[in-house]
């Protein structure tokens, strides 16, 4: 493996690190303790400094007391899609756009700063190096790179190739590397050369990625079958109590095939059951939804105790109770006594606090004026399912410039999708989802900031 990095690259990252007033950067990826300290010392040198995957606009106050008074110049070099910017790309998306259109900004000095090591940040940060690296993005790979960014943040469907390019990226950052570590596992020093060596092999990979069939080969077989196991054994099922929520019923299901494969916001996988005290983990799609679930972890805990009470077992304490990130949720971190919610008490319990969290956000948009107020109560399900159909199209015009084309396209993979899986398509449902998706896009764009997806994770 080691013998691979460098690639067809002219120079290698380290190698185009500046050093700046006592300040050497080893690697674009700085630490979350630096960070302010770095680029504040790279300003004040006059370097022009570009940021990737990175919600710069946080760090506002931070860089201010730091001696860099207005960042509104960073924020030009700031190819990022957090605080608003940029709603539905990826970083990557952003840093090829630049590439593309302000090819200036790419050329002399300039630093590339990125604060974290995951898919879309090798990826943007890639590209923001490129022509220091000598290294000439063809219109393939920008395609490749782009779409291996969207399967790392929104865990969509991509090609073959781009999968194979996202899971070689994937598989040397959690352990198939010259340290033998995930990244998380490695000393802050070691993560710059890991960040540095997954940057150098990046050339080889769009070069020849069946070069590295060994990192990709066994991993996309084994997503590829459990894909086709559980379309075939109907795995991921339609939960009764919501058209928000589905059950996955086989707890081995790696999380991007669920997501891929489902079409609802949430998912409630059901870990381990015995004695009727289940294991839960509940998922947010992706690719389907962005709701702030801080509150549902409450509700869930709040549900939770009150059967303990009745059946006088110890209740959860905060430090206990569902939640812990706000892409999943899961039982008790003790399992001794685990969750005695059955999994209809828990759809229920989302269902809910998705209606209100539809009717905060819809209230939201009507305000601004940009979505009609007769809306604000079809949206929710208060009027009946043959008038549900309309109501959804009215919020995807309101919403979408070329409304009608996006709607028949949509139904149109729906049924495809549906077909392949034996079953009849419930249009109702797949407009719902695209009408769900423009309004979530909107509210991004009013400065909510993204939150970041990594998958399904048990309660903390």
């Amino acid at each position: 493996m080691v013998g691979r990095i460098g690639g067809p690259a002219s120079v290698s990252v380290s190698r185009i690190m500046p050093a700046i007033k006592g300040v050497t950067l080893a690697s674009p990826l700085v630490g979350q303790k630096e960070l302010v300290q770095t680029i504040s010392s790279l300003v004040c040198s006059r370097t022009r400094v570009i940021t990737v995957d990175f919600a710069l606009g946080r760090s506002r106050q931070a860089l201010s007391d730091a001696g860099v008074g207005d960042i509104s110049s960073l924020l030009v070099g700031n190819f990022d899609h957090h605080d608003g910017a940029n709603p539905g790309k990826t970083a990557t998306e952003v840093a090829i756009h630049a590439y593309e259109t302000r090819r200036s900004e790419f050329t002399g000095d300039y630093a590339v700063i990125v604060d974290h090591i995951d898919l879309d940040s090798v990826c943007s940060t890639f590209v923001a190096l490129s022509p220091k690296l000598e290294f000439n993005l063809t219109d393939t790979d920008k395609k490749l790179l782009s779409a291996a960014s969207r399967y790392g943040d929104y865990i969509e469907e991509v090609g073959d190739d781009a999968m194979k390019l996202a899971l070689t990226i994937n598989a040397m950052i959690f352990g198939k590397n010259s340290f033998h570590l995930p990244f998380f596992k490695l000393s802050p020093l070691d993560q710059q050369k890991l960040f540095n060596d997954v940057l150098d092999a990046i050339p080889l990979m769009l070069n020849n990625i069946e070069g590295f069939s060994d990192l990709y080969e066994g991993e996309l077989a084994k997503l590829k079958a459990a894909r086709e196991l559980a379309i075939s054994k109907g795995t991921i099922i339609p939960y009764w109590t919501g058209e928000e929520v589905s059950l996955v019923t086989d707890a081995s299901l790696p999380p991007v095939v669920i997501y891929q494969a489902d079409r609802h916001a949430l998912t409630i996988r059901i870990v381990s059951s015995q004695e009727g005290r289940n294991t839960y983990v509940v998922g947010q799609n992706p690719t389907m939804a962005d709701f702030d679930l801080t509150g549902l972890w409450v509700n869930l805990r709040i549900a939770e105790n009150k059967k303990r009470r009745e059946w006088r077992l110890p209740i959860l304490l905060d430090q206990d109770s569902w939640g812990g990130r706000n892409v999943a949720g899961g039982s008790a971190k003790n399992q001794d006594t685990g969750s005695i919610l059955t999994p209809t008490d828990i759809s229920v319990e989302i269902t809910k606090y998705l209606r209100e969290q539809l009717r905060a956000n819809l209230t939201e948009l009507i305000g601004k004026g940009l979505v009609p107020a007769l809306i604000l109560d079809d949206f929710i399900g208060i009027i009946p399912r043959e008038r549900r159909a309309e109501s959804c199209k009215k919020i995807i015009r309101a919403l979408l410039p070329d409304a009608e084309k996006t709607i028949e396209q949509e139904l149109e993979v729906a049924r495809a999708y549906c077909r392949k899986g034996g079953y009849e398509c419930d249009e109702i449902f797949t407009l719902k989802d695209l009408a769900m998706k423009y309004y979530q896009l909107h509210l991004i764009a009013l400065n909510r900031p993204k939150r970041v997806f990594g998958g399904m994770a048990v309660a903390a």
